[in-house]
């Protein structure tokens, strides 16, 4: 959207580091959820800045200081390996154009519609209506990078495509297969007649979008 409207610019702020995984074996004291904020009195703005510190200081406990459950607390721990974690980012609103307001009560709540999110908000920044008045249904998640991510249920979304009378179905590359052996599927009962679309990224997306007729 920037590159047709200069004026429209998203800023991200670093929260810290949001652990998702932790091995049975790991003496980092950590949990999954836990957001690392800083290490030793550090702070860190990125993954690569956190493997820094920790290079500097090999084979030693750490500090850590993490936020859990919403508090903030000093944690001791003996190493912090065995975790996998994953940058934390915010919208910074204060540096984002245009303002906005966030839904606390959506229709649509989990990740599997992100994509389709991020394509509402695209489309809305925009003069032209991308869509082409299209009636479009997608799923998949959507990632910082831009990448559209796997997703469940992909028969029962299908389905729910064919009801509705859908023009096009947007579907992430890693569930494609799956998709289309639904949609072949679905042919012997109720004849879909929309558009199965395979993307890897958001980038994808847009540009097959912009291919319509």
């Amino acid at each position: 959207a920037a590159k047709k409207n200069p004026e429209i610019k998203i800023a991200y702020s670093f929260q810290g580091l949001v652990v998702t995984a932790v091995a049975k074996n790991s003496e980092s004291g950590l949990l999954p959820g836990d957001i690392i904020k800083r290490i030793d009195g550090q702070a860190f703005n990125n993954f690569d800045e956190f493997l820094e510190v920790l290079s500097a200081n090999p084979d030693k406990g750490y500090k850590l200081r993490i936020l859990r459950d919403g508090e903030e607390m000093i944690l001791d721990s003996k190493n912090v390996s065995g975790i996998e974690v994953h940058e934390m980012m915010e919208i910074d609103s204060e540096n984002t154009y245009p303002a906005y307001e966030i839904n606390k009560n959506p229709r649509s709540i989990g990740p599997s519609g992100g994509a389709m999110m991020a394509l509402a908000i695209y489309n809305a920044l925009l003069e032209e209506d991308i869509t082409k008045g299209k009636f479009i249904i997608g799923t998949g998640t959507i990632n910082l990078d831009g990448s559209v991510g796997a997703i469940g249920g992909v028969p029962q979304k299908i389905a729910t495509a064919t009801m509705y009378g859908a023009d096009i179905f947007i579907i992430g590359e890693a569930n494609y297969d799956e998709a289309k052996q639904a949609y072949e599927e679905m042919k012997h009962l109720f004849k879909p007649d929309f558009k199965l679309i395979k993307v890897k990224t958001f980038n994808d997306l847009i540009s097959e979008l912009e291919a319509l007729q």
